[in-house]
């Protein structure tokens, strides 16, 4: 949200969380008590879709906690019913209310006294969750009554000095705000947070300087994790909590860094969850597979924009589908070839595509991509009859026209196999009686800012190498009436930030007969484009070109462009050794 507009029609204020079925009986119970903050409004919660928060006044929770104030004139048991409705408590945006947006003056005193009341950072859903457990764990343990609202005025002094510091916990430990994944809305932690040790060292340290006095020891921490991870799971009413780990940059498999830790008593078939994108189901074991939010643009861009109805595509890194299933579902491509070599990404790629009624129209292939042999007619044949929907005649998939490189850091190991593919003369692919006619690789790659066009120009040097390796070879069958090939690339395309230098680009290349280039545009550059125009004559010695933005005109790409320091070398900043053409 703009931060002008913020400040014109509201600010941060701090709140209750209840759900949208409780919320007027429990502002009609803040209300008799003066604890609406009726300078803002109610609005959703943004941690979590079916809340609501409810702005409340400053002092809020030092009311709360001393129940026995002149200021509660509720019994406890009308008390206790009405804490049973709050969700959670927090700080977020809230509209002004009506009197304050007409009231400029009003509202410019309420932006300063916003501003100073945030300084002690958001008291989270997390953080209510944590000090609950405390409460259960640590305090009402070592109390004779277990009544927190009509414990004694010491044990009321205990809890708010525990309160204040929860509220202090730092943020890598008990962070303010939360990711979630799934459809049914996982809890993901960082790393960092909620370290049983880093919560162990942190109550023993709170109760030696302050409370050393009373009988008050640090529970034991299985039993306090427990209660933890079940009041979380309450909050946020969640089903499954994760805890975020690395991928281990050499892992050839790319085995997820997430681990379950809650419940922990659970069949392995719990660990699977689903990711709707797009109307695209995407379902993992979480434990196992990797998954990635932040292709989501990039997936949506090749299954809507680049993939055409009837485009017959290679994947040679499929992963559970992540632009094998937009390919089909939205790109509507006549065939899928999936290639993918770890054991549980395929279980679950074979899963999604039954799941999204795809699979007739796609074959995963496992293996090694370096290694790719594409299978033959009567393989695809027998693929077909064991499908129970009606599919097409394998007779009548033509061949590959469009190549997705999906690989980070890079995917060069297989750029001379992406080649052989969109020329016909992979190892063991079957002849065509169509000539080829080139198509599209979509190249991804892990590239230093600085050296954008370095690496999109060295690309397209690398693939017109693999190019005339193929034409010159002696024995190839497959039938080339146009060998005078170009490689041309039409765009390059951000997906997001690796690192503070490093961007995930994607290159999208066309391989073709020089006759053919001149005609086959790029989507996005179409609406620019007319058959004739000048940026569209390839120069008849050049070889390999791109699309100049600035000029709009198809410029030639110097020879022995300098390969950048992301290339798959020794001593380039990204090398991956197992990422090495074989």
């Amino acid at each position: 949200m703009d931060h002008d507009a913020t400040k014109k029609n509201g600010d941060k204020v701090q709140v209750v969380y209840v759900t949208k079925s409780n919320a007027k009986t429990l502002k009609t119970a803040l209300e008799q008590h003066n604890w609406i903050h009726k300078n803002f409004r109610m609005a959703p919660a943004v941690v979590n879709m079916n809340w609501l928060a409810i702005p409340v006044v400053e002092d809020y929770y030092c009311v709360v906690v001393n129940a026995d104030s002149d200021s509660n004139n509720m019994n406890n048991n009308q008390t206790e019913c009405w804490r049973d409705l709050v969700m959670g408590n927090g700080i977020q945006y809230c509209p002004y209310s009506t009197s304050v947006l007409g009231n400029p003056q009003k509202r410019h005193a309420q932006d300063n006294t916003s501003s100073s009341n945030n300084s002690n950072g958001d008291w989270s859903p997390l953080k209510t969750a944590l000090f609950q457990t405390i409460q259960k764990q640590l305090l009402l343990s070592n109390s004779d009554d277990n009544d927190i609202l009509s414990a004694n005025q010491e044990n009321e002094e205990r809890k708010n000095y525990w309160r204040q510091q929860v509220q202090n916990l730092d943020t890598k430990i008990c962070p303010a705000k939360l990711e979630v994944l799934g459809d049914d809305k996982n809890l993901v932690l960082p790393a960092t947070a909620l370290l049983i040790s880093d919560l162990e060292a942190w109550m023993q340290q709170t109760i030696t300087k302050v409370d050393s006095s009373s009988q008050i020891s640090v529970p034991c921490m299985a039993e306090f994790m427990t209660e933890m991870w079940d009041q979380i799971t309450k909050t946020y009413q969640c089903p499954r909590i994760l805890r975020k780990g690395g991928v281990d940059a050499e892992s050839k498999i790319r085995q997820t860094g997430y681990s379950l830790l809650w419940p922990t008593s659970t069949p392995i078939s719990n660990n699977w969850i689903t990711v709707t994108e797009q109307g695209i189901r995407q379902s993992f074991d979480v434990t196992n597979v990797m998954f990635s939010r932040g292709n989501i643009t990039e997936k949506i861009r090749f299954g809507k924009t680049l993939v055409q109805p009837g485009d017959v595509v290679l994947d040679l890194y499929a992963g559970i589908g992540y632009y094998t299933l937009p390919a089909l579902v939205h790109g509507k491509a006549a065939f899928v070839y999936a290639c993918e070599w770890n054991d549980k990404a395929i279980e679950a790629l074979r899963y999604n595509l039954v799941d999204n009624q795809v699979a007739h129209k796609s074959m995963v292939i496992p293996g090694d991509s370096r290694q790719l042999i594409l299978p033959s007619l009567e393989q695809l044949s027998k693929a077909a009859t064991r499908t129970t929907t009606t599919t097409n005649n394998s007779s009548t998939i033509g061949p590959i026209n469009r190549i997705s490189l999906g690989l980070l850091p890079s995917s060069e190991g297989c750029w001379h196999v992406a080649v052989q593919a969109l020329m016909g003369t992979l190892r063991n692919q079957a002849p065509s009686t169509e000539p080829a006619v080139g198509g599209w690789l979509h190249v991804h790659g892990n590239v230093p800012v600085k050296e954008r066009d370095n690496w999109m120009q060295w690309l397209c040097q690398c693939l017109h190498e693999h190019v005339l390796t193929e034409i010159t070879k002696p024995d190839t069958h497959h039938n080339h009436n146009d060998k005078d090939w170009v490689v041309v690339c039409h765009h390059v395309e951000k997906v997001k930030s690796f690192a503070p230098t490093v961007n995930h680009y994607v290159a999208d290349v066309f391989i073709g007969p020089r006759t053919r280039a001149r005609r086959c545009f790029h989507p996005q550059l179409q609406q620019r484009q007319q058959h004739g125009d000048s940026y569209l004559q390839l120069n008849e010695s050049g070889t390999c070109f791109y699309f100049d933005n600035t000029t709009e005109h198809l410029l030639e790409i110097p020879k022995d462009s300098p390969p950048p320091s992301c290339e798959l070398s020794a001593d380039g900043v990204l090398y991956q050794g197992w990422m090495m053409p074989v």
